[in-house]
């Protein structure tokens, strides 16, 4: 019977705390603010990224919890490319909470205008007579 309650009440201690995870969580998500821009620098020792948008220059720190994606592919900080549009989600505005790299909209290679054909050369010989 002894086992029973240690297991009962450990049980029960998993479920508070898988409680109030989920309920951090969404706390933090309600409280979240996404910040678009382009990137203007990465440091990776210092584990940081800034970009700039129309509120600015903006730096957030990178933390081991940060999610960083391309796509469905996971990345690390190190990956981003100076000048990718990223979108960042964070809680407190300073820390990353998720780092999207989007797509990037390469413009096509400008095509050439096609070739013009030369006007035809006026006559300049002489009206054949009647």
């Amino acid at each position: 019977m002894k086992r029973f309650w240690i297991f009962a009440i450990g049980l029960l201690g998993i479920l508070v705390i898988c409680a109030a995870s989920i309920n951090v969580a969404r706390a933090a998500s309600a409280n979240s603010t996404k910040h678009s821009g382009k990137v203007t620098g990465i440091d990776t020792s210092a584990k940081t990224i800034s970009i700039t948008n129309k509120a600015g220059e903006q730096t957030f720190t990178v933390v081991t919890a940060t999610k960083i994606k391309d796509g469905k592919k996971n990345i690390d900080l190190a990956a981003i490319k100076i000048n990718a549009h990223v979108t960042i989600i964070s809680a407190d505005g300073t820390t990353a909470d998720k780092i999207t790299v989007e797509p990037s909209h390469k413009k096509a290679a400008a095509k050439p205008a096609p070739a013009v054909a030369p006007a035809p050369a006026a006559n300049t010989s002489p009206a054949p007579a009647q």
